[in-house]
């Protein structure tokens, strides 16, 4: 618990908003998916290897949501959760709208680096209900 406190320290203020705010928009997507889908927690567990306890905790904004947790949650539910839009080369803004309104919930951030390639806009859809 030291080392997470100690990194926590060096982690800017911005960023761990940012951080939290990336998670409670997936989680209330992937929550939304999950209610519209025919599965349940079990299934979803089943077809990741998670126990049904794990599935619990993401869905409540407990788990550790990485791009590679998501992944597998969209691969297992066979939807999407996140949608990468823009050219490699396009804007240089990464943003969330709403889907009703296409309203931004978060400005304009920096660039960042997802499994190697650049993404220059991402757009998270957190349901009508944000």
């Amino acid at each position: 618990m030291h080392k997470l406190k100690e990194i926590l320290s060096r982690t800017p203020s911005w960023e761990r908003r940012f951080a939290r705010k990336f998670q409670l928009l997936a989680v209330a997507r992937m929550n939304e998916l999950l209610e519209k889908s025919p599965y349940t927690q079990q299934d979803i567990a089943a077809k990741t290897g998670w126990d049904k306890s794990y599935v619990s905790r993401l869905l409540t904004g407990g788990g550790n949501l990485t791009l590679k947790t998501v992944a597998r949650f969209e691969d297992a539910l066979g939807e999407d959760v996140l949608m990468v839009t823009g050219k490699p080369h396009g804007s240089q803004h990464r943003h969330w709208v709403r889907p009703s309104s296409g309203e931004p919930v978060v400005g304009p951030a920096v660039t960042r680096t997802v499994v190697g390639t650049p993404v220059k806009r991402v757009t998270v859809y957190a349901g009508a209900h944000e």
